[in-house]
């Protein structure tokens, strides 16, 4: 799970309360800005962090 520390559409602690009940194999990232971060100024962030967990998990 990728989330963003200034998400305006999805509240943090909404984020962190269903990272706590994903099961194994899971990942918390947290970046910075808001909810379109991932895929704008944090975008190599993120990719890089889906990149690792699918590449340890999907292979």
């Amino acid at each position: 799970m990728i989330v963003g520390h200034g998400d305006h559409l999805i509240a943090t602690d909404l984020a962190l309360t269903a990272h706590e009940r994903a099961l194994e194999p899971e990942r918390l990232t947290f970046i910075g800005g808001g909810h379109f971060a991932p895929c704008s100024t944090q975008s190599p962030i993120a990719a890089q962090s889906a990149s690792d967990w699918s590449g340890k998990h999907l292979t």
